[in-house]
């Protein structure tokens, strides 16, 4: 995957409302799968989260995210790759909607600075 180019993936498991797995189309029938962390947003964590109220926020960040998200095919342009080895992506839902700016403004996440590996 080429950094800074856009595309067609199909979400095929939300992990939490900033990670999902997907199957990206590469063109010419070519697909391959990955991990993918949403670029500029920290949702609150679900698996080991500071507190029950942390949990609670995941959840319902997630929950939010899979309606948006799950089986979908979305728009994602690569950023690079975090220290996770996750790809580090914008994701544009079906309906032209920026998905992180959506999650902000709907209060599942806050903005968060990226680092790049």
């Amino acid at each position: 995957m080429k950094e800074f180019s856009i595309y067609k993936t199909k979400v095929i498991e939300v992990i939490d409302g900033d990670t999902f797995k997907g199957e990206v189309d590469l063109g010419f029938d070519v697909r391959i799968t990955r991990h993918f962390r949403v670029f500029g947003i920290d949702t609150p964590e679900v698996f080991k989260p500071k507190t029950d109220m942390e949990r609670v926020k995941g959840v319902l960040a997630k929950d939010r995210a899979t309606e948006l998200l799950q089986d979908k095919v979305v728009d994602v342009k690569l950023h690079g790759t975090e220290k996770y080895g996750r790809s580090l992506v914008e994701v544009t839902l079906p309906d032209n909607r920026d998905y992180t700016n959506l999650m902000i403004q709907e209060g599942f996440s806050k903005s968060q600075m990226m680092v790049v590996a």
